[in-house]
C-alpha cells in the first residue's frame, strides 16, 4: 500500500480517524489533569472555591408540606392512625375503610386540610387503643419520627358493640402537645361507617390561632391558621365559577367557638422547652373579619395572658368543640391539697350577662368537694364558688372537654366563722332594739296611768338589757380571735371590715337610750308620757 493510501485511513472523515482522533483527545484530556496548570513564574495558580450548594428542605414521605406559605394560606397535615377491637369483620373493612375516609375528607374541604389515613403502627396499635380514653397515659406519642411533618394525630378506635360500630376520635394537636375531647358515635349500617367516622373526625379537629395582640384589658385579637387555604367553589346564576371561603370546613372558625390559650417557649437555637395550657382561661369569639377574630379572655386569674413578650414566646389558642356532657369539678382547700371543700355553692352565669343579673345555682359541692358541671346554653360556662356571703373564685370551663378537674379554693373558715360572729350580734342587735321599744311603750303606758310600782319594775328590767358597751366588748374578743385565726391578708381585711361595720350600727342604733330620761319622768310623778 502507498503511503498516500495509508494517511488517506486516517483522515478525520474516515470511521478510523474518527476513532483515533477521540483517542488522541481523551489521551490529552488525561494527561492535562494529570499536569495541573503551573505560571511562567514557577508559582501555583490558587484552587477554586467549592460553592456549597443550598441545603434542601426536608420533605415528608407522603402528603404536601406547606412550606414558605402564610400563616393563612398553610393547610393542616392531618395523620389519622385506624384501630380495631381485633374483629374479623372490622378488620376486613379497613383497608376499603380509610380509602373512603379519605374521599369523604375531600368532599368535605379538599385544600384546608390534607387527612393522611393509614392503621396505626404496630408498636401503637393496641396502646392507642386501650387509652384512646385516657391519653395521658401515651406519652411520648408526640414525638414519633413518623410524626415529625404532621400538625395533628386522630386515633379512630372501631368497636362492634351488637348494636353497630361504635367510633371513638380524639386529636392529639402536635404543636401544642393538647389533647382535644373525645367525640363517639354508633353506625348501625357498614355501608354508612365512612361519613360517621368523617364526621366525628370533623368534629373532633382543632383549629389553630396565633394571638397576635396581647390583651392588656379583655380582649384578644387572634389570627386563625389555615383560613385563606380553605376554599370551595361553585357555579353563580351566570354560569361563571366563583371561589368562597369554605364556611363547612373544619378549619373555619364560627362564632360560638372558644380557644384555649398555649405558650409555647422555646430556647436560643429553636429548640422546644415549655408548653403551658393557660388554666381556667378561655377566649370567647366576639367578631370574626376574615382571618381577624376579635375575643373576650374569661379566666381566674387576672390579665393571664399579659406580660413581657418574647420572640421565643408563642402565644397559640385552639378550638374546643366537645360534646355536650357533664364534667366533674373537685374543690380542695389551697393551704392544703388533702382537704376538700364541702358544702361550696356553686353558680353558673352567661357569658353576655349584665352586672345585675341573677346567677344560677348549680348545688353545692358533697363531702368530697365535688360537683358535676352540666353543660348549658352556651359551651363556655362562667362557675362562681360562694361560700357564705362572700364569692371565693370565678372558674371558667368548657363541660365535656375534660372529664374531670381540680382547683384549688381559699380556705377562709376564719371569715366564715366571722360571719357567723356578725350574724349573731345583728340578731342580738335586732332583739336588743326590740326589747328597749317594748318597754318604753310599757313604761310610758304605766306612767299614764299613775302605776309607778310597775314603771320602776320595769325601768330596772330596761336597764338590765346588754348595753353597747358589752356588744363591743364581746365583738372585740372575737375579731382578735378571728383575726389570728386567718391565714391571708385578705381574709383579714375581710374580718374587720364585717366588724367595722357591725360597730358602727352599735353606735346608731344601741349607743343612745333612754334610760335616764325615764328615769327622771318616774322621779317627776310621771304626769306625762316620755
Amino acid at each position: 500500500m502507498t503511503t498516500r493510501k495509508r494517511l488517506s485511513l486516517l483522515t478525520p472523515f474516515s470511521s478510523q480517524g474518527l476513532i483515533w482522533g477521540l483517542v488522541l483527545a481523551l489521551a490529552a484530556g488525561s494527561l492535562g489533569a494529570q499536569q495541573p496548570e503551573v505560571p511562567i513564574d514557577g508559582r501555583e495558580l490558587p484552587k477554586p472555591e467549592a460553592k456549597a450548594e443550598p441545603a434542601l428542605p426536608e420533605a415528608p414521605a407522603d402528603g404536601v408540606l406547606p412550606i414558605g406559605r402564610a400563616w393563612e394560606l398553610s393547610h393542616y397535615r392531618v395523620r389519622v392512625w385506624m384501630m380495631t377491637d381485633g374483629s374479623a369483620a372490622l378488620t376486613s373493612l379497613l383497608p376499603g375503610l380509610m380509602d373512603d375516609i379519605r374521599r369523604e375528607s375531600i368532599r368535605i374541604d379538599a385544600s384546608g386540610w390534607e387527612l393522611l389515613v393509614g392503621k396505626a403502627p404496630n408498636p401503637w396499635f393496641w396502646r392507642c387503643a386501650r387509652y384512646i380514653q385516657k391519653p395521658e397515659a401515651l406519652q411520648g406519642i408526640e414525638s414519633l419520627p413518623e410524626l415529625k411533618f404532621d400538625d395533628k394525630l386522630m386515633l379512630v378506635l372501631l368497636r362492634d358493640t351488637g348494636l353497630g360500630i361504635e367510633t371513638q376520635v380524639r386529636e392529639l394537636d402536635l404543636t401544642t402537645r393538647q389533647w382535644g375531647a373525645l367525640q363517639s358515635r354508633l353506625t348501625p349500617q357498614p355501608e354508612n361507617l365512612a361519613p360517621a367516622v368523617t364526621d366525628a373526625i370533623r368534629f373532633a379537629f382543632m383549629p389553630l390561632a396565633n394571638i397576635e395582640v396581647v390583651p392588656m384589658d379583655s380582649t384578644a385579637v387572634l389570627r386563625a391558621r389555615g383560613l385563606d387555604s380553605s376554599l370551595q367553589t361553585r357555579m353563580d346564576e351566570q354560569l361563571n365559577w366563583v371561589t368562597s371561603r369554605n364556611t363547612g370546613s373544619p378549619v373555619s372558625i364560627r362564632e360560638e367557638d372558644n380557644f384555649l390559650p398555649v405558650l409555647r417557649r422555646v430556647d436560643r437555637s429553636g429548640k422546644l422547652e415549655s408548653l403551658e395550657a393557660v388554666d381556667y382561661t378561655f377566649i370567647n369569639t366576639d367578631k370574626i373579619e376574615g382571618t381577624k377574630i376579635t375575643g373576650y379572655v374569661h379566666s381566674s386569674a387576672r390579665a393571664p395572658l399579659s406580660g413581657r413578650t418574647s420572640k421565643r414566646l408563642q402565644k397559640l389558642a385552639l378550638v374546643i368543640r366537645p360534646q355536650p356532657r357533664p364534667t366533674r369539678l373537685r374543690l380542695v382547700a389551697l393551704d392544703n391539697p388533702k382537704q376538700p371543700m364541702e358544702g361550696l355553692e356553686v353558680y353558673s352565669r352567661r357569658t353576655d350577662a349584665q352586672k345585675d343579673a341573677p346567677s344560677e345555682l348549680l348545688g353545692k359541692t358533697d363531702w368530697r368537694g365535688v360537683i358535676d358541671i352540666p353543660p348549658g346554653d352556651e359551651a363556655l360556662r362562667l362557675i362562681y364558688l360562694k361560700r357564705g356571703t362572700r364569692a371565693l373564685k370565678k372558674v371558667p370551663l368548657i363541660p365535656g372537654f375534660r372529664d374531670q378537674l381540680a382547683t384549688e379554693v381559699p380556705n377562709d373558715e376564719a371569715r366564715l366563722f366571722a360571719e357567723g360572729v356578725i350574724l349573731g350580734v345583728q340578731t342580738e342587735i335586732l332583739d336588743l332594739v326590740v326589747q328597749r321599744e317594748v318597754y318604753e311603750q310599757k313604761i310610758a303606758a304605766e306612767l299614764e296611768n299613775n302605776n309607778l310600782t310597775a314603771a320602776q319594775d320595769d325601768l330596772v328590767a330596761y336597764e338590765q338589757l346588754p348595753t353597747a358597751q358589752k356588744l363591743a366588748s364581746t365583738l372585740a374578743d372575737e375579731e382578735a380571735r378571728l383575726t389570728i385565726q386567718a391565714k391571708s391578708k385578705k381574709e383579714i381585711d375581710f374580718i374587720k371590715n364585717m366588724f367595722g361595720r357591725i360597730r358602727d350600727v352599735l353606735q346608731t342604733k344601741v349607743a343612745n337610750t333612754k334610760e335616764a330620761e325615764l328615769r327622771q319622768k318616774i322621779q317627776s310623778g310621771g304626769s306625762k308620757q316620755p
